[in-house]
């Protein structure tokens, strides 16, 4: 079971796009991913919580609300990979270390969020799982040029110290061709016949931790999955639930 969590400081319209955008990615992914529960984690102790309940989302009803990541316990461990979602660490630090330690040894976390916080998940202790990241944030991201960038190796990318003790790193462009770096392999990402443009970020994610989830998937397994539901979330895209008939579209072939 997949689930996702969202820290964030108070409800903003912010807040409804990015859960808005999460649960259309959701329910359409539905026949692959299943069912998904999001948590919404809030840092401001004067929200009100009943309150949130006359937004426009309040009729979903696989999303939870709370100020106390606690309250949850049941729901993050009944799944097997926690999508974890936030675009400001600033007053949340506590809520993003208090995951790790309510995590069993077979959960993966699959972090996203702005620079800010990825820089700040990276470079704490408890590091996450696996991270998705797109090839145009490498520069912020690792603060070099663009040119810098671009010149470098994919295993000079990967093995820069920002990612160092993170099992899990995939960087893809938006026509689908990337690499991914898992338990201290290499692989390449390449698409054929594909006629492809602005993946879905999100949908990359939850297909990644549908692979997750099942412990006994190879990586070109979970990787593949993550690009199947990154195509079949892009806008006005119909769900593809054949798996086959990617087989010889997407590959995923280990270089090092």
């Amino acid at each position: 079971m997949i689930v996702t969590v969202n820290l964030y400081p108070e409800v903003s319209k912010r807040m409804q796009a990015k859960i808005n955008l999460e649960q259309r990615v959701v329910t359409h992914l539905k026949p692959i991913i299943g069912e998904v529960e999001t948590l919404v984690l809030l840092d401001n102790m004067t929200t009100h919580i009943n309150n949130l309940f006359q937004q426009e989302f309040s009729s979903i009803s696989n999303v939870l609300y709370s100020r106390d990541i606690y309250d949850y316990q049941e729901v993050i461990d009944g799944s097997d990979a926690i999508i974890l979602f936030s675009d400001s660490l600033v007053n949340k630090r506590n809520s993003y270390y208090s995951f790790f330690h309510l995590l069993q040894n077979n959960q993966k976390i699959i972090f996203d969020g702005s620079i800010e916080t990825i820089k700040i998940a990276l470079n704490g202790d408890d590091k996450p799982y696996a991270i998705c990241l797109k090839e145009t944030q490498l520069p912020d991201l690792l603060s070099l040029s663009q040119t810098v960038v671009s010149n470098m190796l994919p295993s000079e990318i990967i093995t820069d110290p920002l990612f160092e003790d993170v099992p899990m790193v995939v960087i893809y462009g938006e026509s689908g061709t990337g690499y991914v770096s898992h338990n201290e392999e290499l692989f390449s990402l390449s698409t054929n016949d594909l006629d492809v443009s602005n993946l879905s970020h999100e949908g990359f994610l939850f297909g990644l931790a549908r692979g997750l989830s099942d412990k006994e998937n190879t990586t070109e397994v979970i990787v593949k999955q993550g690009l199947i539901c990154a195509i079949s979330s892009i806008d006005k895209q119909d769900v593809i639930f054949d798996e086959h008939y990617f087989d010889d579209k997407i590959n995923v072939v280990k270089i090092a």
